[in-house]
């Protein structure tokens, strides 16, 4: 429950520190980059090398593949039926297709399932909701926007990105059979 109020209270002091001059109005972005390139990875090594892989993991993993699936079909649909734009029609499909699974649900997941959840969260969250993301949902956005889809940048951008080099990371190190020593657990 802590996890929920606090998640509370930080949107409370964010829209606060709005107002404060003090801060700059681009503040986010120094944390945003913090939770991509430090925090979602730390918490990928550490969570990974713990899970049971098994095709138990099947169905959380294929939830983000299958709701993005679901809501193009059913949006792509829809748009064709009421003649809506390709623009509104692609950004109806990212919105009901993608959820924020690690910024607001890691503490919500923590909050209901305690740390035992976390390790079905980030698989959830990085193979599942990310490469969603990063694969479909682009190829959705430049399609519904009238662009261009190049597949060596979204490769590119899957590859190299921190949370999903640590999942990767995390996943070799699980099937070598390994963890972190003791001493590194809590860092």
């Amino acid at each position: 429950m802590d996890n929920i109020i606090l998640i509370f209270l930080c949107l409370i002091a964010g829209i606060a520190l709005q107002r404060v001059k003090a801060f700059p109005s681009n503040s986010y972005v120094a944390l945003n980059q913090y939770i991509i390139h430090i925090a979602l990875p730390a918490m990928a090594l550490y969570y990974i090398p713990k899970v049971e892989i098994s095709s138990r993991l099947l169905y959380p993993l294929g939830i983000a593949w299958g709701g993005f699936l679901l809501s193009w079909a059913l949006f792509a649909s829809l748009g064709r039926f009421y003649g809506w734009s390709k623009k509104l029609t692609g950004c109806l499909i990212l919105t009901g297709g993608l959820g924020n699974t690690s910024f607001v649900g890691f503490p919500i997941i923590e909050a209901l399932f305690g740390k035992e959840g976390l390790k079905t969260a980030i698989i959830v969250d990085q193979p599942g909701t990310f490469a969603a993301m990063a694969t479909l949902g682009i190829i959705v956005a430049v399609t519904y926007s009238g662009g261009a889809v190049g597949t060596a940048g979204i490769v590119r951008r899957i590859i190299f990105f921190p949370p999903f080099v640590a999942v990767a990371v995390g996943t070799l190190i699980n099937i070598a059979g390994y963890d972190f020593h003791d001493v590194l657990q809590p860092v």
